[in-house]
């Protein structure tokens, strides 16, 4: 059991092998593909989240000043969120 053990260790380690090396090449084919998507999903949802879910208290005390305030409608113009002062 602990050869079994270690064996998995090594290849975990090791990484991709020659014996992986064609399921290593597709998974970093998948990566590269769907990657950008995953990327502009997440910043797409941290937008929203920040622009939309956050409450405006909280939104005031964070972007307290006049120039972060401007920083933050400047983002969330294009999700309408706008916050004056």
């Amino acid at each position: 059991m602990k050869k079994i053990i270690l064996v998995l260790c090594v290849f975990v380690l090791v990484g991709c092998t020659t014996f992986f090396v064609q399921g290593c090449a597709e998974y970093r084919a998948a990566v590269g593909s769907y990657g950008q998507t995953t990327s502009d999903a997440t910043l797409h949802d941290a937008l929203w989240t920040i622009c939309k879910a956050i409450p405006v208290g909280a939104i005031k005390r964070r972007f307290d000043t006049v120039e972060k305030l401007v920083q933050y409608n400047a983002m969330c113009k294009d999700q309408n969120q706008i916050i004056l002062e």
